[in-house]
């Protein structure tokens, strides 16, 4: 019997293998040490004070048929229990709180996590705006200008 010549894919597959073996442990790593951006300044609300953190450096991605953008919105230690409802959204100037739940703050006592609703093409005047109302019925805004974009 004789021995079977020797082609570059006898040579290699045990590289490929190797490879297909190491590229699910990098991109796990990846995923879990996501890249942080920087916080935006932290403004006050009456007595809260709220620092909302862009979750990745993308911009707006279309999600059932609305444009959204991930944030985390830190809030002073003990602010949230004081915290009925908050909604986060980019645009003009709302009038009132959204109707929709779309921009609604959710999470835990750490932190809150939104799905901030953009709109299709944003416009100069156009601002992040952070709307609370409290326990007491008190109803706060504040606003960011969307240069980080």
């Amino acid at each position: 019997m004789s021995r079977p010549n020797s082609t570059p894919w006898q040579r290699s597959k045990y590289l490929v293998n190797l490879l297909l073996l190491v590229l699910p442990l990098y991109y796990f790593w990846q995923s879990m040490n996501p890249v942080a951006q920087p916080p935006l300044a932290q403004k006050t609300l009456g007595s809260l004070t709220a620092t909302p953190v862009p979750l990745d450096e993308l911009g707006p991605y279309l999600h059932d048929d609305i444009y959204v953008k991930d944030f985390r919105v830190d809030f002073c230690e003990g602010c949230i229990s004081r915290i009925r409802q908050a909604y986060l959204v980019a645009g003009p100037a709302p009038e009132n709180f959204p109707a929709e739940g779309d921009g609604i703050l959710h999470g835990s006592v750490h932190a809150l996590h939104v799905h901030a609703a953009f709109p299709e093409e944003t416009r100069e005047e156009d601002r992040l705006w952070l709307m609370v109302e409290t326990w007491d019925g008190e109803r706060l805004q504040a606003s960011w200008p969307l240069d980080f974009l």
